[in-house]
């Protein structure tokens, strides 16, 4: 399941011709102020996790480290806490 939580969020949303809906919009973090990331990255989270059945984003966390913006994404899976954290490149 990670693994498919992992494709899910870093995957760029639209660039699966036959699957528009396949990714998230995480690469647009860096449009955005930095006070609007986390909000962002939790909106982005649930738009690209939407249909992964006892999946539920409760949160995320960003911040800078080397140039890069590090996401942290708290989910629930059937009462279990998970994170999820990846890596966006400047």
């Amino acid at each position: 399941l990670i693994c498919e939580v992992l494709f899910r969020l870093t995957a760029r949303r639209g660039s699966f011709p036959f699957l528009p809906a396949l990714g998230s919009r995480m690469h647009q973090l860096r449009r955005e102020k930095p006070s609007a990331w986390e909000g962002l990255a939790r909106q982005f989270a649930v738009e690209a996790l939407e249909g992964l059945e006892d999946v539920a984003v409760t949160g995320a966390r960003v911040r800078e480290e080397d140039g890069a913006l590090m996401v942290e994404v708290a989910l629930l899976r059937q009462g279990a806490p998970l994170t999820a954290e990846l890596r966006l490149e400047g």
